[in-house]
């Protein structure tokens, strides 16, 4: 089921580096601003994420499941991080002056969403919100570096890293994980239950685009 809802969204989510912002990220001439912009709301929104993955921790008794948990929780809240913290100090920020900043309305909105199910969802319902942030990510980095390599604006790019992190082969095996999760917990389910997740999916992808308009271009 999942790898159906991933193959259906894959092309939603290549269009997606039409956008402004990802192609300001191609060509190079974002700004910084904007990219700070981005990095603060992005950074803000990886805590409440990662938080999300231990509430999921709450509702399995299941060892390899809690095992994915942990593998995907610290990708999120070590690697990821990481990059945003590279970025952020280049731009005179530090991930805790990051963290004070107010949320915007998209952001809140989104992460909203994702605790509901956290909180008062079925353990599925939680991870299946999950997965278009992580998946997406990995598909726009792989298309923006695609895009970047051929229009010569890739090499001397300042978001190099960035697209680099994002559409490398140990953020794909972190998606990866995260798919086989999936696989793992949706075994069994039902056709009623199969459309609600992917009405999840689908409503999560949705919050997805629209967080890639924040940064004020």
């Amino acid at each position: 089921m999942i790898s159906k809802l991933v193959r259906n969204s894959t092309p939603k989510w290549v269009n997606m580096v039409k956008l402004p912002f990802l192609k300001s990220i191609i060509n190079g001439k974002l700004s910084k601003e904007a990219f700070l912009e981005y990095l603060v709301q992005d950074t803000i929104y990886i805590k409440y994420y990662a938080k999300c993955y231990a509430y999921a921790m709450t509702k399995t008794d299941d060892i390899e499941v809690m095992r994915l948990l942990y593998e995907c929780l610290g990708i999120i809240s070590k690697d990821e991080s990481a990059i945003h913290i590279i970025y952020l100090k280049d731009l005179g920020y530090t991930e805790l002056k990051a963290l004070s900043e107010p949320m915007y309305e998209v952001n809140k909105n989104y992460l909203d969403y994702m605790l509901y199910f956290s909180v008062h969802g079925t353990l599925q319902q939680n991870i299946v919100s999950l997965v278009p942030c992580a998946v997406s990510y990995f598909y726009i980095a792989k298309e923006c570096k695609k895009e970047a390599m051929r229009l010569g604006t890739y090499e001397s790019n300042y978001y190099k890293k960035w697209m680099n992190f994002y559409s490398s082969d140990s953020y794909k095996k972190s998606c990866e994980k995260l798919l086989k999760l999936c696989d793992l917990i949706l075994k069994n389910m039902g056709s009623s239950d199969m459309e609600n997740l992917r009405n999840i999916f689908e409503k999560s992808t949705y919050y997805e685009k629209l967080f890639w308009g924040i940064p004020r271009l």
